[in-house]
């Protein structure tokens, strides 16, 4: 299944090949960490200030790769 990370880039990965990730529920503007199986590693920062259309919400994100799993 492909997640869509980031809509405004089109960045998306194969749930399959996620290793694991990790989200800061702490920090306000904390950054989504996912690692892929071949060792990459992306990072996803959250835009609440941006419209909507384009804003990354990287707590659902973070839900639909939990979901995915």
């Amino acid at each position: 299944m492909m997640i869509l990370l980031d809509q405004s880039s089109g960045l998306a990965v194969n749930s399959a090949e996620i290793s694991w990730t990790r989200l800061d529920r702490d920090a306000v503007h904390s950054p989504l960490t996912v690692v892929l199986r071949g060792s990459a590693e992306l990072i996803v920062k959250s835009c609440p200030n941006t419209p909507a259309k384009y804003g990354v919400d990287i707590h659902e994100v973070h839900r639909r790769i939990l979901e995915a799993k």
